[in-house]
């Protein structure tokens, strides 16, 4: 059975599995990410994950199809390099991983955008299954998201659509100028935004801030209370269920989703 060796690094952990050809998830393991730390340390401790998976030493690991990442940042999935990322440092950048992993460990390497990965990871397995149009959130150490029309990930002319924390930056200096504001209002402003600019079936909220007692509820009921049009009231926004599990199963489609790209 081909088995794919699937990553998600963050800014405070990186999370792995094993994921076999009926998309179960198998020896999930999670460390720290040292995202202060220089290039080849933050490298060092993605060779040390890849590494424990493939001591495993069972079937899965002599059957491994390819290694995919999922990472923060602009990622060009095409070349398979981090052009930039805001979770590590400045010096972080143009990192040819998947030429560095390929010539390490001898098979083939599928990188993209984390959050991509986790809107596509709840298109295809998760909230969003039985629609075409949905976009994912992530509120975690930064905010991150992604657009998936039709099963497929809309990457935008640089790689940078659903670049969803921009829209709460550029909440939070507007609304300085107005005074105070709680976290549950930025996420109404860029809700409100999402609604307007991309009209999506469903959105759908993940990473650890999501696990703030009534924030999405909260955040829901002052977005409708704000939208002229009474149309996008009917759009479903949900927590995620599959949380990680969504971001490595989305990484796990990587090599059909760029092969048809």
């Amino acid at each position: 059975m081909k088995t794919t060796l699937c990553l998600d690094i963050g800014a405070t952990k990186i999370a792995a599995a094993l994921i076999d050809e009926k998309a179960k998830i198998r020896n999930f393991i999670v460390i720290p990410t040292p995202a202060k730390k220089n290039n080849k340390i933050i490298l060092n401790n993605i060779f040390s994950v890849i590494d424990k998976l493939m001591a495993v030493g069972n079937a899965y690991t002599r059957s491994l199809r390819s290694i995919n990442c999922g990472i923060a940042g602009q990622i060009d999935y095409k070349k398979g390099v981090i052009m930039q990322s805001p979770n590590f440092q400045k010096n972080f950048k143009n990192i040819e991983i998947k030429k560095i992993l390929e010539k390490k460990y001898k098979i083939p390497v599928f990188i993209d955008n984390d959050a991509n990965c986790f809107a596509l990871g709840e298109a295809v397995f998760g909230l969003g299954k039985k629609y075409n149009s949905v976009v994912g959130i992530t509120l975690g150490s930064g905010v991150g998201g992604g657009i998936v029309i039709n099963k497929k990930i809309y990457h935008g002319k640089n790689n940078l659509a659903g670049e969803f924390g921009q829209l709460f930056i550029k909440n939070e200096i507007w609304e300085k100028q107005k005074g105070n504001i709680k976290k549950a209002d930025y996420l109404v402003l860029a809700l409100y935004d999402i609604l307007h600019i991309l009209d999506p079936e469903i959105i759908i909220i993940g990473g650890g801030i999501s696990n703030v007692p009534y924030l999405l509820k909260k955040a829901g009921q002052k977005t409708n209370k704000i939208l002229y049009y009474q149309a996008f009231k009917k759009t479903k926004i949900a927590k995620s269920k599959l949380q990680t599990k969504a971001n490595l199963l989305g990484a796990y489609l990587l090599n059909k989703q760029h092969a048809t790209t």
